[in-house]
């Protein structure tokens, strides 16, 4: 990490993917924002990112998770985080990313690995001990990840059920939550993966088609009163199960249902104190 010549204090530029992989790093990166500073991400950040940090890839299994607290239910969402950054980071990557999509498209689909990056690091570090382990590190289904990104069609289905799952997941968990600056990061979430599934809705499914103007009403993203689709963080089929039947996980990854009770603000475990908003 280096400072260009005249560049203020509270403009962090980070040239090397290592770098965000370092806890240091990460934890200044998160002060830097959070004091209303800019993160710069040069181009080298994301390109040339290997399996080579000398750890073993191994799978993980029985992954399960306690929506009855913040915590909890914040793993949920680090998970959704961990596989959407791998995701769109294998789309850009793919030998057929420029043959699939326009340079604007492309641009869109960079823009989204970027930002899934970051809420990556941003959750991840605030978890802290009870972030999950890392799913893409051998637990990744790499037939079906080799199905989803083998056509056009495939890959924007692909981004736009996360980004639906992500929304869907954040609104109904949000009330669940009892510390109200957890709210505010949720909150914040939902409106940034809003934003993602409304640009992925705008851009037609065959290259040079024409965009389903109609799409933004589907059953994935409005329900029957008109109202924006909320998945209840205390149906154990609901976010649990949409994250699981993307099958970029390999088969016994997650466990069975996650525990579901509503949260009771005077038992369970203690939740983890997250700092304002900041995406």
């Amino acid at each position: 990490m280096a400072a260009r010549d005249g560049a203020r204090q509270d403009t962090m530029i980070i040239s090397n993917l290592g770098e965000l992989m370092c806890p240091a790093t990460r934890r200044n990166f998160l002060r830097t924002l959070l004091a209303g500073g800019t993160a710069i991400l040069l181009p080298s950040v994301l390109t040339g990112c290997g399996d080579d940090n000398g750890v073993e890839p191994r799978q993980t299994t029985g992954l399960s998770f306690d929506l009855r607290t913040d915590g909890g239910i914040f793993r949920i969402v680090d998970l959704l985080e961990l596989l959407e950054a791998f995701y769109y980071t294998e789309v850009v990557r793919s030998s057929n990313f420029s043959v699939f999509f326009s340079p604007e498209e492309q641009e869109l689909f960079i823009d989204l690995r970027d930002a899934e990056i970051m809420h990556r690091e941003f959750v991840r570090e605030v978890l802290g001990a009870m972030k999950v382990p890392d799913v893409t590190m051998g637990s990744i289904n790499t037939d079906r990840l080799s199905v989803l990104l083998s056509s056009r069609d495939n890959i924007i289905k692909t981004a736009r059920n996360f980004e639906h799952t992500g929304v869907s997941g954040l609104n109904g968990a949000s009330k669940f939550l009892s510390d109200r600056r957890n709210l505010q990061v949720t909150r914040n979430f939902a409106t940034v993966e809003g934003r993602h599934a409304a640009a992925l809705l705008d851009i037609p499914l065959a290259r040079g088609g024409i965009v389903g103007n109609t799409d933004f009403a589907g059953d994935l993203v409005v329900d029957a009163n008109g109202l924006d689709v909320k998945v209840e963080a205390n149906d154990a089929r609901g976010i649990f199960f949409r994250v699981a039947s993307i099958g970029l996980l390999k088969a016994g990854t997650l466990a069975e249902p996650p525990v579901t009770n509503p949260p009771n603000p005077d038992k369970g475990a203690p939740t983890p104190s997250f700092p304002p908003p900041i995406f």
